[in-house]
């Protein structure tokens, strides 16, 4: 069903030709520095955040990572989200480097692992670490989200098929990575942090060795 709609949905001549244009301006820039692939990570934790409401800018994200403060007038829910951001990127970076001969592959226990982490500093009352067992909505959405029952199975499905993407060209990769993140988001699988886990995901099903050397040129937070 998932590949299907999202062939018809978005392969389209038109997202092809601005994937290549994409493919063809990282390529104009290759050797990356790996100052700039550092850089790139707090980027990567500001962007997810801003989308879920955090109110710190880009510059104020790197202070409170770098430098473990907080940023006046801002809350301390949002710099608490940012260092887990930072920590759960970490952890997806030990998994691309831990898998040298291979693909990338996530367990079960490291995804529930990687949500915890995730979730480790948030002040609000959520499950970490675990799927949910209550049933979701999104406010002015028809959608209907799977059952809590359905949850385990859905996702070891989901799992499977993560696993078992090979490894490819970096514009079908673009192409798996976004269907990582329908699939994942349309499970809906934990309480809270699904959209976050849904774009470090993605992160981790890039699978092709630029991926994994660019991860190797990170030193930890």
């Amino acid at each position: 069903m998932f590949g299907i709609w999202f062939k018809n949905s978005l392969e389209t001549q038109e997202l092809d030709q601005r994937l290549v244009v994409l493919h063809r301006t990282v390529n104009a820039r290759r050797p990356i520095e790996a100052s700039c692939l550092h850089d790139r990570r707090y980027e990567l934790i500001w962007s997810s955040a801003a989308i879920e409401g955090s109110t710190l800018t880009l510059a104020e994200t790197e202070l409170v990572v770098r430098r473990l403060l907080t940023i006046e007038n801002k809350s301390i829910e949002d710099a608490m989200g940012a260092l887990d951001g930072a920590k759960a990127l970490e952890y997806v970076t030990q998994l691309l480097l831990e898998q040298k001969d291979g693909p990338p592959l996530i367990s079960e226990q490291q995804l529930l692992r990687l949500h915890a982490i995730l979730l480790h500093r948030t002040l609000t009352e959520v499950s970490r670490g675990e799927y949910r067992h209550h049933e979701v909505r999104v406010t002015g959405s028809p959608f209907v989200f799977p059952l809590p029952g359905e949850v385990a199975t859905l996702m070891a499905d989901f799992l499977a098929w993560l696993n078992a993407q090979p490894l490819t060209d970096p514009l079908s990769a673009i192409i798996i990575a976004a269907e990582t993140h329908l699939r994942f988001v349309t499970i809906h699988p934990f309480e809270d942090g699904n959209g976050r886990m849904s774009r470090l995901l993605m992160n981790l099903s890039h699978r092709s060795s630029f991926n994994r050397r660019a991860a190797s040129c990170i030193t930890p937070l």
